[in-house]
């Protein structure tokens, strides 16, 4: 349910996920410097506030 806005939320901070409609994303492992940004955006505030965490 929270899909949509949170793949919106990450790409706003620069980091670029697959969505799947109202199940999830999908995070490709990347240079350590991508993995780094999502991991940033997955533990801030924002990123755990927009998956309902």
């Amino acid at each position: 349910e929270h899909t949509p806005a949170y793949t919106s939320a990450a790409a706003e901070a620069g980091v670029l996920l697959r969505g799947y409609a109202h199940d999830g994303v999908r995070v490709t492992i990347g240079d350590p410097h991508e993995n780094d940004a999502f991991l940033t955006f997955a533990t801030s505030e924002a990123g755990r506030a927009v998956a309902g965490l």
